[in-house]
């Protein structure tokens, strides 16, 4: 196991969290928390054996401004964040390197955009987002993967 990329996610329409269902909870949390994590336990062994390793684990912009009608998401995307730079310092002494991507808007079949969304500017293609961010792999902690998303990232961090 050369790399692994922790790419996992569950959102959910915003409402309000009173009205959140704890089983819809719980699976938000699940995924985005425990998925990662024991994930990225599973692999870490074979990694340190190997002598080398590189993990991605997928955030999100969202951990970077709290979101109202959103927070559980934003949350759990902010403890891949953390989870991250915490493995990277414990792991670089036996060369396995962490890093953190916290895209913005990336165009799948889950995720599709309509025309008047504000933020539609700043999206890219799947395709076009895996190329740049893979170009960062080695280079950096922490990226948003698309120069877009840097954008993005900037202005929530200005607005925060």
């Amino acid at each position: 196991m050369s790399i692994t990329v922790n790419n996992v996610g569950c959102a959910h329409c915003p409402d309000e969290l009173c009205t959140e269902s704890e089983d819809l909870l719980w699976n938000i949390i699940n995924v985005n928390v425990g998925a990662v994590t024991l994930m990225s336990r599973l692999v870490i062994p074979q990694m340190k054996q190997q002598g080398r390793g590189a993990i991605v684990n997928m955030a999100s912009c969202a951990e970077l401004q709290p979101m109202p009608l959103w927070p559980v998401y934003g949350v759990t995307k902010r403890y891949v964040r953390s989870l991250s730079l915490a493995m990277e310092r414990e792991l670089c002494e036996h060369n396995i390197s962490v890093q953190c991507v916290t895209p913005a808007f990336v165009s799948t079949e889950i995720t599709q955009f309509p025309e008047n969304f504000p933020g539609k500017m700043f999206a890219t293609s799947m395709e076009t987002f895996a190329r740049a961010a893979a170009f960062t792999l080695g280079k950096t902690q922490e990226t948003t993967g698309y120069w877009r998303h840097a954008i993005v990232a900037r202005l929530k961090s200005v607005l925060a």
